[in-house]
């Protein structure tokens, strides 16, 4: 057999004759699939026959092709030069082990996206072997949510959803009486920046009262949920479009109609009790006043910022600012500052930046203090938008933003959107309904609602980054932490 030095050119004319030049051989412990739970921590098996020492070989984990490394040790030392990034500090081999023949590789921290067909080859000078294990990181989702979605006719539509699955689970929908009711079911599976899959499936049923079931199964590990759900016949209006029309315009004239008695008779008595501290002063206590009937319900506040998430500035796409080390401020820099990166995302004509984090399916909420800058634009952008020169920021461009220069608010659309807010806010807060095509701008500092974009068309699914921009370079633009307000 040739030396260690000459097998990278014959290694694949060894494996077709498969070539071994003594009596040991590797072999796994376990013919079967091994099957992990994320976040666990499984060992890989890998032994020698004879149990003779591999302190002096080298050991190399891999998954599909020979170079593409989870682990290699040679030399007497692990070598995390050339190993994958997302393998990086989470495999180890046991020294001891080693010593024994134990080449088993420990992986900790698992991810649905570690899942694969892994390979231990082991060599010395004279002498080499592999075997292959299969993994499967299994995750049972969240317990599956059935609703009823609309009513049209004598046809309504039920909606199962549930997420963080891995691998793809299976969806069946039943009726009260067992039968398969999914057949036509319409099915969408999103997958997340972590490998989680997230499922919703959609079945139309006709008009007749039943319960019907929505269960999702997984094989890996073998487990399934399912969620119940009665349709009764009052789902079933049989009531003319005319009439339910009428319904609702009166329903909604009779509570404007309440909303602006109410407001109008609090403003004539602020009016009353403030006339006499001066011309000015009423005024600024009926602004108040207004500001605070603007303000969101707080369980409507609570819920928008229980979706908070923590941003973080991304330095390989950003052009002309300055980062702060945490990823949390950006300011435009005074001078041009060469940015090293070769990222072919990176902007080259705003002074922008994105987050490190985009978002394909679910409610996002983030925060952005603005206090004192003069020139900022703040919102979302897709993945595949053009970010080469002066870009125009536009929703047919793939950008969502809300600009402020020179005492000016306004919404980047064709053309522009003025907007007249009450007050200037000092932080700015940003929330994103990715499923329903949403993207709404609120003043923290009162809670009141600045702009929404809604109807957002996305190519799903599209990944959304959060966008930064400010040309003031005195101020900073800051990501600041989600706070419960009282």
């Amino acid at each position: 057999m040739k030396s260690h030095s000459k097998w990278n050119g014959c290694l694949i004319l060894f494996f077709i004759m498969g070539v071994s030049s003594n009596k040991d051989s590797l072999f796994s412990n376990s013919n079967d699939i091994l099957v992990a739970a994320p976040s666990e921590m499984v060992t890989l098996p890998c032994l020698i026959l004879s149990k003779t020492s591999a302190r002096d070989m080298e050991v190399r984990w891999y998954i599909k092709e020979f170079d593409n490394l989870v682990h290699l040790y040679h030399n007497q030392q692990d070598d995390v030069e050339n190993q994958r990034p997302d393998y990086k500090g989470r495999t180890s081999l046991s020294k001891i082990g080693l010593e024994h023949g134990d080449l088993s590789l420990m992986l900790r921290g698992l991810r649905p996206a570690d899942s694969g067909n892994y390979s231990c080859f082991a060599s010395s000078e004279s002498w080499y072997d592999e075997v292959k294990v299969a993994l499967i990181v299994g995750a049972t989702g969240t317990p599956p949510r059935t609703s009823l979605d609309s009513a049209n006719g004598g046809a309504a539509v039920l909606t199962c959803t549930s997420e963080r699955w891995y691998p793809k689970p299976e969806v069946e929908w039943r009726d009260q009486h067992g039968h398969d009711v999914g057949t036509k079911a319409a099915v969408e599976m999103l997958q997340d920046s972590q490998g989680f899959l997230s499922i919703r499936s959609s079945i139309v049923i006709q008009e007749e009262p039943n319960t019907f079931s929505c269960l999702v199964r997984n094989h890996f590990p073998k487990t399934d949920t399912q969620s119940l759900l009665h349709v009764s016949q009052e789902v079933f209006p049989h009531v003319s479009g005319v009439m339910v029309a009428f319904l609702i315009m009166l329903f909604l004239i009779v509570a404007v109609t309440i909303v602006l008695i109410l407001i109008r008779k609090r403003m004539e008595g602020l009016k009353k009790k403030y006339e006499q501290k001066g011309d000015l002063l009423p005024y600024l206590y009926l602004y108040k006043e207004i500001e605070r009937i603007c303000s969101l319900p707080n369980s409507e506040w609570q819920a928008m910022i229980d979706c908070g998430v923590e941003v973080i500035l991304d330095p390989t796409v950003q052009f002309g600012l300055i980062l702060s080390e945490d990823g949390k401020r950006a300011r435009r820099a005074d001078v041009e500052i060469p940015n090293p990166s070769n990222n072919p995302q990176k902007f080259d004509g705003w002074p922008c930046v994105l987050a490190t984090e985009g978002y394909t399916w679910g409610k996002f909420y983030w925060e952005v203090e603005v206090e004192g800058n003069t020139y900022w634009r703040l919102g979302i952008t897709k993945e595949s938008a053009e970010r080469q020169g002066g870009v125009t920021m536009q929703p047919q461009t793939g950008y969502w933003v809300l600009r402020y220069f020179g005492e000016e608010f306004s919404i980047l659309t064709d053309p522009k959107t003025p907007l007249f807010l009450r007050s200037k806010p000092s932080k700015v807060g940003l929330f994103l309904n990715y499923e329903d095509g949403h993207l709404s701008f609120y003043n923290v500092d009162t809670r009141s609602h600045i702009y929404s974009f809604t109807c957002m068309e996305f190519n799903v699914p599209e990944r959304l980054y959060p966008l930064f921009l400010t040309l003031d370079t005195e101020h900073d633009i800051t990501v600041s932490p989600i706070r419960h307000h009282a």
